[in-house]
Parts: C-alpha cells; structure tokens; sequence
C-alpha cells in the first residue's frame, strides 16, 4: 500500500506546481527593459545618497525621472516587479545583469581614475614617461 502512496501522492501534487501564483501583467516590462530600469534607479539612488540634495535642488525626482526615461508608470513597474519577484530564477537573472552592469561601470571609473592619478603624478614630477626601473 505505501508503495502505490507515493506515486499517487505526487500525482495529485504536481499539476499544483504548475499553476502560476502571479498571473502575467498585460503590459509585462521585458527582463532587458526591467534590468535597466533597476539599473538607473540604482544609480539615481547612489547619487542621491552621495550628494545629498542635489536631485532636489535641481529639482529632479529620482524614481519619476527614472520612469520617464523609460515609458513606464509605477503601476507598471510595481506589477512587472511582483511577477518577476514571483519567479525566483528570472529574477535572479534581471538583478545579476543590473550588479554585472554595476561591476563593469565600477571598474571602468577605477580605470579613468588611475590614469588620471598616474597622469597627474607624471606632472607633478616633471617626466614624461615612466623609469624604466
């Protein structure tokens, strides 16, 4: 009898798996789309957060600004997000993309930084090129 329970238990069990928590919005914002979305919002909240009051007194609101740029209002966004948020391995795709994206502008701005620290060192010092030693 306990044989036959297992198969009949996880008959019954798994149509339940398919079913969709979170129904599909009609106006579904793409994962490429919703990835950049988040990625603005990230930097507009860096900004924010680094230069306190500069949005503000040039009268930009970060997370309207944001969806502006893209098209989309914040009912649109909230509901693409609840979806996504409701499939866990899409998500984790859209956020790695967004920290991706974030990792190769942070590095890029290290590299700028660098040479311009490198450039300035030269200068200072009055040679043009490196030492050979």
């Amino acid at each position: 009898m306990m044989r036959y329970l297992f198969p009949i238990l996880l008959l019954i069990l798994l149509p339940g798996c398919r079913q969709e928590l979170v129904e599909k919005p009609d106006n579904l914002i793409p994962p490429e789309r919703m990835s950049a979305i988040l990625y603005d919002l990230a930097i507009m909240e860096a900004i924010d957060g680094t230069y306190r009051g500069t949005l503000d007194r040039n009268g930009i609101e970060p997370v309207t600004w944001v969806y502006e740029k893209h098209g989309v209002d914040s009912l649109q966004f909230a509901k693409s997000d609840f979806y996504y948020a409701s499939r866990p391995a899409a998500y984790e795709r859209i956020y790695q993309e967004v920290a991706d994206r974030l990792s190769r502008e942070r590095d890029s701005i290290g590299e700028v930084i660098r040479k311009g620290n490198e450039a300035g060192r030269e200068a200072v010092s009055g040679k043009s090129e490196k030492d050979s030693l």
